[in-house]
């Protein structure tokens, strides 16, 4: 296995043993691997709403995201407050592009690592899916209107909960 970072590479061409020489897990795929949900807030002080809205649109058009929500109050100067959904790999560059829109008051970023619950919800999908195979197998094979009505009751049952758990894995993928 290849060193996961340079500084393993430079322990090793000096003659020195990495900590982990036995280990064959390569850090950089591993962080690839991860599934990552980022949300950040920024709050811009713009000269022209109107334009600075326009832009914003061109903006998530350009990477293929949303306008999830927005919120405009007129009382007190304008203030809109806009939420938008991006893919991963356009959060820096739309942050940063939001940030040239005027002067940032301020900004937060939080990432969540949701690996966890990706697998955990794949692993379910699947089980669910084996599960209402098992199902209409045995349907296909049932004779007496009692086990075609329990078994049906219960296939409805693992395709609900199948369909609620692939419902979960849209919305974090989403």
């Amino acid at each position: 296995a290849s060193p996961a970072s340079g500084e393993s590479a430079a322990a090793d061409d000096a003659g020195g043993a990495s900590a982990d020489q036995g280990s064959s897990v390569d850090f950089a795929v591993a962080a690839e691997n991860r599934q990552i949900v980022s949300r950040g807030t920024i709050n811009v002080r713009v000269d022209d709403l109107d334009a600075a809205m326009e832009e914003i649109q061109v903006l998530v058009d350009d990477v293929d995201g949303l306008v999830f929500a927005e919120e405009t109050d007129l009382r007190d100067g304008a203030v809109t407050r806009i939420t938008l959904k991006v893919p991963p790999t356009a959060f820096r560059a739309a942050l940063a592009s939001l940030a040239d829109l005027g002067e940032v008051q301020t900004q937060t970023v939080s990432t969540d690592d949701v690996t966890e619950q990706v697998v955990d919800l794949d692993s379910r999908i699947a089980t669910a899916e084996a599960s209402v195979i098992r199902l209409r197998a045995l349907l296909d094979r049932a004779e007496r209107i009692q086990d075609i009505t329990q078994i049906e009751g219960q296939l409805l049952e693992r395709e609900t909960e199948l369909e609620t758990l692939r419902g979960q894995r849209r919305t974090i993928e989403g």
